[in-house]
């Protein structure tokens, strides 16, 4: 069998809740996605960082430190 790595995007850059009511959003939402995707055989996941407000897609590094510290 071949090597093969998939990769779980937990949430887009574009999407908002009005559109999928199930993204997950928040730290705690993202973290307990990714568990799940890794449970189902994901080797990693890609994510979009949000604003304080989860509205937006944010490149600030205060947004990926929240999110990498769960908060």
């Amino acid at each position: 069998m071949e090597p093969l790595i998939i990769t779980s995007a937990l949430n887009g850059a574009e999407v908002t809740r009005e559109q999928t009511p199930a993204l997950p959003l928040t730290p705690v939402e993202i973290a307990e996605e990714a568990a799940r995707a890794r449970a189902a055989g994901a080797a990693l996941v890609h994510i979009h960082a949000r604003d304080a407000w989860q509205v937006r897609v944010s490149l600030v590094l205060a947004a990926g430190k929240r999110l990498a510290a769960g908060s």
